[in-house]
Parts: structure tokens; sequence; C-alpha cells
């Protein structure tokens, strides 16, 4: 790091301007500090008439139905709780960013019956399921892979580093916690960009050009150029930042014949992640809680943890939500980076149904051989 800072001090910096299209500072209800931010006024208590409600969608759709890509607002009917659940959706997406339901308890439910009512309460935060895979799965477990030689990042205990998804909300319901551990960290995606602006203004610039070199395990490898910062909507800019994808990772080694990263796009992602990590906050990991996250308003990442057994390891299970309503429009740029999360008919979406996880998630090689969008291979 000294050296790089030595060879940034012989630079030009100061006459570097930021990019007209974006702003000098982000104004939003989730640009705020690790002391501003309240989890408390961002958790929803599921009460016992929720419950009930939630439940009776439950078994009407048992009755009616059977078949989880039917799964929606319509066959899963929340005629209370859905209002106040479309509520919480419009602020995710113009607002606050985050949001966090407790109370549901998922040792009364089978594993049917916990993924039913967890994809039947995200249909009225997000109607738009993406994929997580190559073969179009949209709903996945995390839980630690003992049975793959190369697991990804995702099904290891490991810490794993600040970075968006691809997809508008990122929706986890934690079915079963660590021992100790695994909280998802997040932090304000705005409040990075501003003290970034703040402090080290000529990496605006960096960030915005399309010229990152992420990098695919498919074969052949070779490398697609993106940038890690969008211009957005009402000066509102956001971040498409997965260091895997630029570095490679313990299980994906990046090949020596992709371009390495330049002085500058080196000094932004580091200081992206630095910033992410000063000013992040803890989501407590509840049994039974909901987490709902805007990619767009806030980094994540997990710290590492240790289970007890295998029996009670821990185990979430993920979903990534767009929303036809209250969703941003996409540029072409954003929709390239993104892929073809969303670009597929939902009768062709596949649920994994039991909390082990198949090869091809688990595993780096299988998942990179048959993911669609060539850049998205470290996801987490």
């Amino acid at each position: 790091m000294k050296r790089r800072q030595l060879l940034l001090a012989q630079l030009d910096l100061a006459n570097r301007s930021i990019p007209a299209q974006f702003p000098r500072q982000i104004s939003s209800p989730s640009t705020l500090s690790s002391e501003q931010l309240d989890l408390t006024q961002l958790t929803f208590e599921l009460d016992q008439s929720d419950i009930g409600e939630i439940e009776f969608a439950l078994r009407t759709f048992d009755a009616r139905h059977g078949q989880p890509n039917d799964i929606s607002r319509v066959t899963f009917p929340l005629p209370t709780l859905g209002p106040r659940l479309r509520a919480i959706s419009a602020d995710l997406h113009r607002g606050s960013g985050l949001a966090i339901l407790k109370n549901l308890q998922p040792d009364k439910y089978t594993p049917w019956e916990n993924m039913v009512l967890y994809a039947g309460i995200a249909s009225y935060i997000g109607d738009v399921r993406g994929t997580q895979s190559g073969s179009n799965h949209v709903l996945t477990h995390l839980r630690v892979a003992n049975n793959v030689s190369d697991p990804r990042p995702s099904f290891m205990r490991d810490d794993l580093p600040f970075h968006n998804d691809n997809g508008e909300i990122l929706s986890l319901y934690i079915v079963e916690p660590a021992a100790s551990g695994g909280n998802t960290m997040i932090s304000s995606a705005g409040h990075v960009y501003n003290e970034l602006v703040r402090t080290k203004p000529y990496l605006i610039d960096v960030l915005a050009k399309d010229d990152w070199p992420h990098w695919t395990a498919r074969k052949p490898t070779k490398e697609k150029c993106f940038p890690l910062l969008f211009p957005g909507e009402n000066q509102t800019p956001y971040f498409g930042f997965t260091r895997y994808s630029l570095t490679g990772s313990e299980s994906s080694p990046k090949p020596e014949h992709i371009r390495p990263l330049t002085l500058l796009q080196a000094e932004a992602m580091d200081s992206i992640e630095m910033l992410a990590a000063k000013n992040a906050v803890a989501l407590p990991q509840r049994k039974g809680d909901l987490h709902f996250i805007s990619n767009r308003a806030f980094f994540h990442a997990r710290k590492a943890y240790q289970d007890l057994s295998m029996d009670n390891a821990r185990h979430l299970m993920r979903l990534i939500l767009m929303d036809s309503e209250f969703g941003h429009a996409l540029t072409t740029a954003e929709k390239v980076r993104w892929g073809a999360s969303f670009e597929f008919s939902p009768d062709q979406a596949a649920w994994i149904l039991e909390k082990e996880h198949t090869h091809e998630m688990a595993s780096s090689s299988e998942f990179d051989s048959l993911y669609l969008d060539e850049t998205t291979h470290t996801s987490s």
C-alpha cells in the first residue's frame, strides 16, 4: 500500500473532475452513517393475526395450486398484511432500502411450507424472481458445502467481502442461524459515494469507466468490461461491485492472461471496501427473520461463522427480486451487466426444494460452466 501511495502521488489527480452525470453528493433516505441507521425503525413484527393470515394463504396455495412457479400475490392472498408489505416494498425501492420482518417460526413448518410461505411473502416485495444459476434456479439454500472440492464463497464459512448482487432486492430467510458469527453486514452505498467524493473525488471517473476487466471461469476464459458505478436515476448513482469477479478467489483463481487492474482501479476497489467496512452495520441473525436489502442502496457482506454440527448448520434461503411497479428502469448498460438474470419465462424457473444444495450451485467449476451471465460466477 505504501508503494501504491507513492505512485499515486506522482499522478496529476487534483485536476481530474467528476463526470457531469454524477452529483457532488447523494441525498437519499438510505444515505446514512452507521450511527444514523436505526434498525428498529426498519424492523416489522408479524403478530398472531399476520401469522394466521400467512398460514391460511399457505393452505390455500397447497389446496389449489401446488407448483412453486405458481406462487404469486394472487395465489398467496394476504388481504390485510399484503398492503403493508407493498408499502414496505415501495420504501425499499425508493426510500430506506432495507426491511426486516420478524416472528416467523421455521421449525413449525416442513421444508416445502417454509419455501412456499417465504416465496409467497416475498412476492409482495418483488413480483419478479431472478435466476441464480445457469439452470434458472430462483430459490437457493445457503449452507456450507462439505461435499464439493471447490466450493463457491457463498458456501464456505469464511468472511465474504462487501459487494452488490445482480438484481434489485436481495432477500434472505434465516431458517437456521449459525452457532456464532454469520451476520449479514450492510453499508450505505450513498455514504460510501459521498466519502469518495469528499476524500478521493478522482476515483468517481475511474469507477464510472467501462474498462474494468471482469472475467469468467468458463472455457475459454475471457474478460468482459463493465463500470463499477452507474449514474442511476434522479442524481442517485449506484454501484455494481464484486471483488472476486475482478481478482478471482481461492476456488476460482484469476487466469494470468486476464488483464490486471490498473493502479487507480486497485485504489478504487480497495477504497470502496475500506469505506464500506468502516461504516458497516450488522443485521441480527434471528431464526425466522426475513431480510430485504436493496442492492442499489447498500453493499452487503457476511461475517465468518461456526456451526456446532451439520444437523444444525447455518441455513438461509435466498431470492433475488425485482418489482414491476416500484422497480427502477434499466439502461442498456445495466441490462448487460446484470446479464440474463430476469430474462426468462417464469414457468422455466427451477427450485431447490431441500436444504442440501446441488453441485451446480455449490461447486465453482460446475456453476461457472453453466451460468448464462459470464461475470457472475462469484456472486454471493
